[in-house]
């Protein structure tokens, strides 16, 4: 739970960039984003009333989600918002992993 899932990331990176590149580029991106997810400063999430009581949703205003969205996709910004999600419900703690979809026998990248 609030695992970051990379899969999307080389998706994205792929559309962007070069074969030779795109995978240095979506563990960058994977790991920018994992450091984001730690931060306990930043907190994307805003209170909406459902029925009389309050409900915590991601703040899809959020100045960096937007960001996310606009630049890399709605599949990144869906790994993204899943994994705030389940942090802020199921881990309280706020540390995050980056799941690498890519694993190959005995490596693990990302």
């Amino acid at each position: 739970m609030g695992e970051l899932n990379d899969k999307p990331f080389h998706a994205a990176a792929k559309r962007k960039h070069s074969d030779e590149e795109a995978v240095e580029k979506a563990i960058e991106l994977c790991s920018l984003w994992e450091d984001y997810l730690r931060d306990p400063s930043w907190h994307p999430f805003k209170i909406i009333m459902v029925k009389g009581d309050p409900k915590e949703i991601i703040d899809e205003g959020d100045r960096k989600l937007k960001s996310l969205k606009n630049e890399y996709g709605d599949e990144v910004y869906e790994a993204v918002t899943t994994a705030l999600t389940e942090m802020n419900v199921y881990n309280p703690s706020g540390s995050g992993n980056c799941v690498n979809g890519r694993e190959t026998e005995g490596s693990k990248e990302a």
